[in-house]
């Protein structure tokens, strides 16, 4: 029985308290609706009380607009109070150059915040299944993810909670279909455009031909992992109190020595923590912004690295630095933005702007002046960094063999000490791809091979 398992999950994971106020995300799917549904069968047992939020993203018009009078007529019936509320996702989208599915997931979880603090509630419960979670891997893994990312959608999560991890989305759908509740149907879980159901209607199926069994199978993984992950964290915390040298506000030093006594796979969990620490996050830290730190490790030389967010790397052969406070070069300035293809990113510290659209690849390779580059689309992606130049850049000059220092380039070019640092770097996968304004890498030219082309041009904000 449906019940059961979800009261099974509840307390195995410790969900919930008696006393507590949960907030419900309920959407009006069948995932959210099951969820409302049990829990306020099961509220008696768990001593909770229950508040349903709803949030119209208002991307599907009238339908969005059905849904929100279901969810509320839904949560009437079941004698709960509800807020609802709308958030106009797309322009939210566009205006902090956003996927709509990543915008629309930080609009949900500030609204469903916003809502426990309004109601001064304990909890919030979100419907995530098991299904959920297979596909979430599923995309981490192709867009690539580190083994953190391999874990899936977390149980818990602060005061976030998700009682239906357990659960078969097939199981959700027989229970709705016997307790004769008739969910809304999002149309949109049906459009290719978006990578989760893309994930779900075209690739798992082909994997299900291969092994019928491959969710239960990737689900089984998912708990090894979070096995082993359990016990490289534990590793890593103890390595890095044992590197530690200082710990303040806004600063990690750790004794490089010590740090390189461990395997990489240590080091990468130890600079993980530390820059979580640090940061408060690790939004937007990759894998080229690790394996970057851990390359520069046994440098004895003083170097230093840009993470985005404000978050600066320091090293000279004995200690290593992880800060929010940048080092005491007078004068430098640092920027770091992502340039979707195709988009315009604006770099408000150097006054420029760079636009990226994607070209028939040219007869003859002639541009109108020096502020405009085609390169190689297949080599570079649909995204690009544009950043600030860091101690240590190398890259190889068009028409130059082998590489060069970008410092070394510069002084070359004639290019004053004080504007260096408003020069846009262009970057992909940690490869400098278009010095902008001056010379692109040789491993990004368009050559016979070519596919498809980049047209990149840097002007001035009007």
């Amino acid at each position: 029985m449906l019940e059961k398992k979800v009261l099974d999950t509840i307390n195995k994971y410790d969900m919930f308290s008696p006393g507590d106020k949960v907030v419900v995300g309920v959407s009006g799917g069948p995932d959210s609706i099951a969820l409302l549904y049990i829990l306020s069968k099961l509220k008696k047992e768990l001593k909770i009380s229950l508040y349903v939020a709803h949030l119209n993203h208002k991307i599907r018009g009238k339908d969005a607009e059905r849904d929100m009078k279901f969810v509320e007529a839904f949560a009437k019936k079941l004698k709960l109070p509800i807020t609802c509320r709308e958030n106009n996702v797309k322009a939210l989208a566009k205006k902090e150059k956003l996927s709509l599915e990543d915008a629309a997931r930080r609009v949900r979880y500030k609204f469903y915040e916003d809502v426990l603090n309004e109601v001064k509630a304990s909890k919030i419960a979100l419907g995530h299944t098991t299904d959920d979670n297979v596909e979430t891997v599923l995309m981490r893994l192709v867009t690539g993810t580190g083994t953190r990312g391999l874990l899936g959608i977390p149980t818990k999560r602060g005061k976030i909670v998700r009682p239906l991890i357990d659960c078969w989305r097939r199981e959700i759908e027989s229970y709705c279909k016997k307790h004769k509740v008739k969910p809304r149907i999002d149309k949109s879980n049906y459009d290719a455009k978006y990578l989760r159901n893309k994930i779900r209607h075209r690739l798992l199926p082909v994997l299900e031909s291969i092994n019928p069994n491959v969710k239960t199978a990737i689900n089984n993984t998912i708990e090894l992992l979070s096995s082993d992950y359990e016990y490289l964290m534990k590793m890593s915390i103890k390595a890095l109190h044992g590197a530690m040298i200082k710990s303040t506000k806004g600063s990690i030093k750790l004794d490089i020595d010590k740090l390189l006594m461990y395997p990489d796979s240590i080091r990468r969990y130890v600079l993980r923590v530390a820059l979580e620490e640090v940061k408060g996050d690790l939004e937007n830290i990759t894998f080229t912004h690790i394996e970057n730190i851990l390359s520069k490790l046994p440098d004895d030389k003083k170097w230093e690295l840009h993470l985005p967010s404000g978050i600066f790397v320091f090293g000279d052969g004995d200690e290593l630095e992880i800060s929010t406070s940048m080092s005491e070069e007078e004068g430098k300035i640092h920027f770091e933005y992502k340039l979707e293809v195709p988009g315009t990113v604006n770099i408000k510290e150097a006054g420029l702007k760079i636009n990226a659209e994607a070209v028939a690849i040219p007869k003859k390779l002639k541009l109108k002046d020096r502020n405009q580059a085609i390169i190689d689309l297949g080599k570079t992606g649909n995204t690009l960094i544009v950043r600030s130049r860091n101690i240590g850049d190398r890259f190889s000059p068009f028409g130059i063999r082998g590489t060069k220092k970008l410092k070394d380039f510069l002084i070359d070019e004639k290019i004053p000490h004080k504007e260096r640092d408003l020069i846009p770097i262009l970057e992909s996968r940690g490869k400098i791809v278009w010095v902008a304004g001056y010379r692109i890498d040789n491993a990004f030219r368009v050559t016979s091979k070519t596919r498809k082309a980049l047209k990149l041009i840097v002007e001035k904000i009007q």
